[in-house]
């Protein structure tokens, strides 16, 4: 990956992050999951990862349909974004935040659903990594299980990407 510096996303996920992604809010990841339940029958009993959970925002707009909610993110910052929303939010058991690499999942029980959102997936410096990714969350599927992989669609991407752009938001 020419241009980019080996293992950049353990540094890119954070303050700066949330402010240049802050449109991608609660109220997106809220239709985003209306979105999921039109598509997957979701039972209050189930068990979910949400795989590169960040801040929590998806594992929160969850919780009114389904009870246990597991997190995992390597990103310190986002998490300890998502722990305080749980703490302002009087929230004790649910969802369950977890600082880990998604190469190396640290669960022992399988999941009914495992979510990869918001493009999660695909950054890593060779295809072996991703692989063991898609292996680890295979392994840790429950058997009729469900997942949702949001990713690119690398046609449209290709065909509609702007070779330089500039966006300014707050001051940067």
């Amino acid at each position: 990956m020419d241009g980019f510096k080996k293992n950049w996303y353990r540094e890119w996920f954070g303050e700066d992050y949330l402010t240049v992604y802050k449109h991608r809010d609660s109220s997106d990841a809220k239709d985003l999951i209306g979105l999921i339940r039109a598509h997957v029958p979701l039972d209050y009993y189930m068990r979910i990862l949400d795989l590169g959970c960040g801040n929590g925002r998806h594992a929160f707009a969850l919780l009114p349909h389904v009870q246990k909610i597991f997190g995992l993110d390597l990103s310190e910052h986002l998490l300890r974004v998502a722990a305080k929303q749980k703490t302002d939010n009087a929230l004790e058991s649910w969802p369950s935040f977890i600082r880990g690499d998604m190469r190396h999942l640290p669960f022992k029980k399988p999941f009914d659903l495992i979510l990869s959102l918001f493009t999660s997936f695909g950054y890593f410096d060779n295809d072996a990594q991703h692989a063991e990714v898609a292996m680890g969350m295979a392994k840790m599927m429950k058997k009729g299980g469900y997942l949702v992989l949001d990713y690119l669609n690398a046609g449209y991407v290709t065909g509609h990407l702007k070779a330089k752009g500039k966006r300014k938001v707050e001051d940067m």
